[in-house]
């Protein structure tokens, strides 16, 4: 079959193997747009798409107006812009403007050094950064392992241990993620809402007890003083057997109380020298003693506290959150001291009974009360200090009775009460705090979190508060910020757009599938809008308009189209599929219906009369010529009528016409005027050479043309027609061609264009491999400190293939060289490999 030139023509297997070669290649495939500016690639770098540019060694640009200007850039997607060393940009408008950047999501911008922007619209501020938003746009972060590292970020179940174990009623709101904060009741420090206010009541406690102690120690001093008055004893209350001996005082009498107030108050007693401090000690104890004490307890504080020239200890300053996110300053520690607080309450009580007994002496100034039995010192003379000092220097006063801990006491205190006081301030400290051997209190050791994941050690109340403090508020405000990204669906895998409102599920992750199914099984996906676009989802009511399902939601056997282009439709079955009660189809000039077995069944039996109609005629013809004769000519002629006739032309029907020579011209007014034409059918006309015209109304007039069937057309020269401008008919029934210049059939036409369909899918996914490899090895980290190697290996996606990357790097110890070298397969089954070298100035 000669090789076609109009629109429709047949084609031969020449023609379709010629148009077909140029535009299938194994080895790559090209696609530009035809409007666009050509893409532009320097120095070993990659662009595609319109114009996209890719200016220096390594850099990537895929996608129309994808610009990658920076050595190592990546810029995947329409308008992206990767200029930073070493950053990539996804998404479209996306762009990465500083040293190893990243930009995934439309409209993504990071333009810090490091720092990476995770989203829609989400932009950086600072280096060595992540950001899943903006200042506008926040995202919450959801389905997140709990950190285990100290720069690991925690989640809400990490939160909700430390908020439990505040105590005080603190807890996380379920649903808003709000966080209630703790409430202290107090038996002395009344109702407190923060651990530090609770802490700072206890220190106020702490302080009152301090106070106490100070005003004991001033008592003390005063009766040293006033018995330090008597010089020597060798009979009356106070006695000393010799030079060198003790000193006692009421030895041999009765009574539980020495008084050392006179008429000018109060006395100091001067002195002392160091009593025992110890559970079992009654040794009176001196200034120096309790100094120390008050020292080791300021210490133990911490928090500024200070002994004072009288003894007393300032009050600390504990600098806490008032849970608003500001501090308040508290001065007490509390409850915490109550224990030591009543002690010192008996003590106090116990000091002014002795002071009332020695008061009552019977000689001397240590005297006592015949009939109560109490001893007093000095009770009637005047002079501030009793003093016990001797020959050898200060003495111990032993056998002194606890005397009272008030805050009005006068009484002085023995060292198994001091001893006690001290214990229970060590005890209500803990951390290891221990009560020494002179009364001090060691310093407790608190393990307490650096703020970094690790532990640090402290060594006082007041560090420690400070600690828990700075630490219970960056808790605060983390929670606060995921609570508000929560709340705004900023973070996690299902996120809403703030202008658009669009929500997206897992916009920024990888994976091929959404299950909704819980533990009660598969869930009805409600409220879905009809789909328009091929990848969007369908309702029921549009699978129901389809006749695909009927109004239960069960599948109907639907016929459906091969395509969206609705051209064919293929049946099912092996054997092909019976079309069964087709009504008759309309057989005119233009007609499109499908016709049934009946109207075939007539038309073969027309035909059928008519052939042996013709048959007939043809027998008589030949054994009977007509006189319808031919003129002009040797020729035949048959029927009525004066058709005429060539040389060697046949003339059948009336008015026919065979004037070419070795024509034929068979039915009413049938024409064959050119040389050996054959005009077949009533109003058939072959006026070209060797022309050809079969069918009523056929018209053969280009020379060698064939024209077939009622009313066809075949005007040029060495042409086969089958219809006419506006009449087109199908060839059925064609077998495959074989020869250059055979016709094809609809099967080889089909086969060969699955074929090139199938090759250029080949090449296309061999070309999604390919970008996929380029995407994991675009994402291969690579050595950037002096003197660092790193072995790395990265994954990558595109249009459904993956790729794998491996690779290996290296900086020379002053900085200044990089080496690289990389490699990756992808599930095509082909392999890259690449290597460079890098100078930095």
């Amino acid at each position: 079959m000669a090789a076609g030139t109009q629109d429709t023509d047949a084609v031969n297997l020449g023609q379709m193997n010629a148009a077909l070669a140029p535009k299938i290649d194994d080895t790559y495939v090209k696609i530009n747009p035809s409007t666009a500016t050509a893409a532009v690639a320097t120095g070993g770098a990659m662009a595609i798409g319109g114009n996209a540019q890719a200016t220096l060694g390594g850099a990537t640009a895929i996608g129309n107006d994808a610009v990658a200007t920076a050595r190592n850039t990546t810029s995947l997607g329409f308008y992206t812009s990767a200029s930073g060393g070493a950053a990539t940009a996804i998404g479209a408008y996306a762009e990465a403007t500083a040293e190893h950047a990243i930009a995934l999501g439309v409209a993504a911008s990071a333009g810090h050094a490091e720092s990476v922007a995770i989203g829609v619209s989400s932009t950086t501020d600072r280096d060595n950064s992540v950001s899943v938003g903006s200042g506008k746009l926040q995202r919450q972060i959801t389905n997140m392992a709990a950190g285990t590292k100290a720069t690991d970020a925690v989640n809400v179940s990490q939160l909700t241990p430390v908020v439990n174990a505040l105590g005080g009623g603190a807890a996380i709101d379920p649903t808003t993620g709000a966080v209630t904060g703790p409430t202290y009741t107090l038996v002395n420090g009344g109702t407190q809402t923060t651990v530090g206010g609770a802490l700072g009541a206890l220190d106020g406690e702490l302080t009152v007890a301090k106070g106490n102690i100070a005003q004991n120690t001033t008592d003390i001093t005063n009766i040293n003083n006033q018995l330090g008055d008597l010089a020597s004893g060798t009979i009356g209350i106070v006695q000393q057997a010799g030079a060198g001996a003790d000193i006692t005082v009421g030895a041999s009498t009765d009574g539980t109380t020495v008084n050392f107030t006179g008429t000018a108050g109060d006395r100091k007693l001067a002195g002392v020298a160091a009593g025992d401090v110890s559970a079992t000690s009654n040794e009176a104890i001196n200034g120096s003693q309790l100094h120390g004490v008050s020292q080791s307890v300021a210490d133990a504080i911490g928090a500024g506290s200070q002994v004072n020239p009288d003894g007393s200890i300032t009050a600390p300053s504990f600098t806490v959150g008032d849970g608003n996110g500001g501090t308040t300053t508290v001065h007490t520690v509390g409850d915490a001291v109550t224990n030591l607080d009543g002690r010192v309450t008996i003590n106090e009580g116990d000091i002014k009974n002795l002071a009332d007994q020695i008061g009552n002496g019977t000689v001397g100034l240590v005297q006592q009360d015949a009939t109560t039995r109490d001893i007093t010192v000095a009770q009637h003379t005047d002079g501030k200090v009793v003093d016990f000092t001797g020959t050898d220097g200060a003495r111990k006063l032993i056998g002194v009775d606890a005397g009272e801990v008030s805050a009005t006491s006068n009484e002085a205190i023995n060292g198994s009460q001091l001893h006690g006081v001290s214990q229970s301030v060590a005890s209500a400290i803990g951390a290891g705090s221990q009560v020494n051997p002179d009364g001090s209190i060691s310093a407790p050791s608190f393990t307490v979190g650096d703020g970094n994941g690790g532990t640090t050690t402290v060594h006082n109340v007041g560090d420690a508060v400070t600690n828990l403090d700075g630490r219970v508020t960056n808790n605060e405000g983390a929670i606060t910020n995921i609570n508000q990204q929560l709340a705004a669906g900023q973070i996690g895998l299902v996120q809403q757009d703030p202008t658009t409102g669009a929500i997206t599920v897992g916009a920024t992750t990888g994976g091929s599938s959404i299950s909704f199914a819980g533990t009660g099984g598969a869930r009805t996906l409600s409220g879905v809008a009809n789909g328009v676009n091929d990848d969007d989802a369908v309702t029921i009511a549009q699978l129901k308009a389809t006749g695909l399902i009927d109004y239960t939601g069960k599948e109907i056997a639907a016929v459906t189209y091969d395509d969206i282009t609705l051209g064919s439709v293929t049946f099912g079955g092996s054997g092909g599929t019976a079309l069964h009660n087709v009504a008759p189809g309309l057989i005119a000039s233009g007609s499109m219906d499908a016709v049934n077995g009946g109207q075939l069944y007539d038309l073969q039996q027309q035909f059928a009369q008519q052939y042996a109609a013709m048959d007939g005629r043809v027998g008589a013809l030949e054994q009977n010529p007509g006189n319808g004769g031919g003129s002009g000519g040797p020729g035949n002629g048959m029927g009525p009528g004066n058709g005429t006739g060539g040389d060697g032309s046949l003339v059948v029907g009336t008015g026919s016409n065979a004037a070419g020579s070795n024509s034929s011209a068979v039915g009413q007014g049938a024409v064959a005027t050119g040389d050996n034409g054959s005009a077949f059918g009533q109003g058939s006309v072959a006026s070209g050479e060797n022309s050809t015209a079969i069918g009523q109304g056929s018209n053969a007039s280009g020379n060698g043309s064939v024209a077939l069937g009622q009313g066809s057309v075949a005007d040029r020269d060495n042409a086969v027609s089958v219809g006419s401008a506006g009449n087109e008919r199908q060839i059925t029934n064609v077998a495959a061609g074989t020869a250059p210049t055979d016709a094809v059939n609809v099967q080889q036409l089909n086969d060969n264009i699955n074929s090139v369909r199938s090759q250029i899918d080949s090449n296309r996914r061999d070309s999604n491999g390919g970008t996929a490899s380029a995407v994991a090895i675009a994402n291969l980290p690579q050595a950037s400190l002096p003197g660092e190697s790193m072995v790395s290996v990265a994954g990558g996606t595109y249009g459904g293939e993956s790729a794998t990357a491996f690779g290996i790097s290296t900086a020379t110890r002053n900085g200044k060289w990089v080496v690289k070298a990389s490699g990756s397969t992808n599930t095509r089954g082909t392999v890259a490999v690449g290597a460079g070298v890098g100078y930095r100035w």
